[in-house]
């Protein structure tokens, strides 16, 4: 994968504090600091007066850290890397050796509880730096496995016993979701495999899953085509023909009518060939109608979709 073009660098003498260098990297300050502990970048001067400044050049480099990080690299794995071997990382679009998984261990200020409670306050810039700095630390794909589900399921069932309120659910997953859809769609533009159509069935509007599908299907070197929510059968169907995609994604939260879900369901799988493979999953679905593969977790649908792929041939890059 061709790394993304970053804004040509600031004259090498410029030197940037380190809220500056966060802001132009959007890379926390606390993570920064932290990288520079455990892994001596980005490392500091000192100006005359004895204050840390980090040299402009650094921005670049942070950048191609971060790339790596949403290809699902680990930091101690490419923050102490040079720019050079970044990009090689890079352009290998994540098919290096990483390090087995590891227990999470972030700070307090970044457990579920403290995004349960930054909800529950409306904070929504204490909310944003969390997401922020767990995405930076883990990864993308670990992201989505260990923390974005974990709290989108938390948030509902906080609701659904009345110590959460309908504003906090969605405060919550507004925030959240904007950070997967710009996350994705990033990574999307340098994606080439084949298409794969995303939705939800009528009167479905919970489509905060389907931006964690896009996550792991753009990091799997899938085009996705987004639909998004509450999109008729008939209309997914020639979203699958007019891309030539060979699946297509749903899901189908608690709150979805489950046996016109069902329904629905049959009545797309009945508009496509049987070369399209038509995945569903959540909490709204009791059974799977037959044609439908059930969708259990977001960590095998990149694996599925690729064994479902053989033969087919690649979409040219645009």
């Amino acid at each position: 994968m061709k790394p993304v073009s970053a804004p040509a660098q600031a004259p090498t003498s410029t030197l940037l504090g380190i809220g500056a260098l966060s802001r132009a990297t959007g890379v926390p300050v606390d993570t920064l600091r932290t990288w520079e502990r455990r892994y001596g970048f980005p490392k500091p001067e000192r100006t005359p007066s004895g204050h840390r400044r980090y040299p402009a050049r650094a921005v670049d480099r942070l950048r191609l850290v971060k790339q790596a990080l949403g290809l699902g690299h680990r930091a101690s794995s490419v923050v102490s890397l040079t720019e050079h071997a970044l990009e090689k990382v890079l352009a290998l679009g994540g098919a290096v050796e990483r390090e087995p998984p590891a227990p999470v261990a972030l700070s307090e200020p970044d457990s579920l509880q403290s995004w349960f409670e930054a909800a529950r306050q409306l904070d929504g810039r204490a909310l944003e730096r969390a997401l922020r700095e767990a995405w930076t630390a883990v990864g993308a794909r670990r992201f989505i496995d260990e923390f974005a589900v974990p709290f989108a399921v938390g948030m509902g069932d906080r609701w659904a016993r009345g110590d959460l309120g309908v504003r906090h659910e969605h405060f919550a997953c507004e925030r959240l979701r904007d950070l997967l859809s710009t996350e994705w769609r990033t990574l999307a533009a340098n994606v080439s495999g084949p298409s794969v159509v995303l939705a939800t069935l009528p009167e479905e509007r919970h489509d905060l899953p389907l931006h964690m599908a896009a996550v792991v299907l753009t990091l799997a070197r899938f085009e996705v085509v987004f639909l998004g929510s509450s999109v008729p059968p008939p209309e997914i169907a020639r979203a699958v023909r007019e891309h030539s995609a060979m699946a297509v994604v749903l899901t189908v939260s608690a709150h979805a009518e489950r046996k016109a879900a069902h329904a629905r369901l049959r009545q797309l799988r009945g508009a496509l060939g049987p070369d399209v493979l038509v995945a569903a999953g959540g909490r709204g679905l009791s059974r799977q109608p037959p044609g439908i593969e059930r969708l259990e977790d977001f960590s095998s649908l990149g694996d599925r979709l690729t064994r479902h792929a053989p033969g087919r041939s690649r979409r040219r890059a645009r």
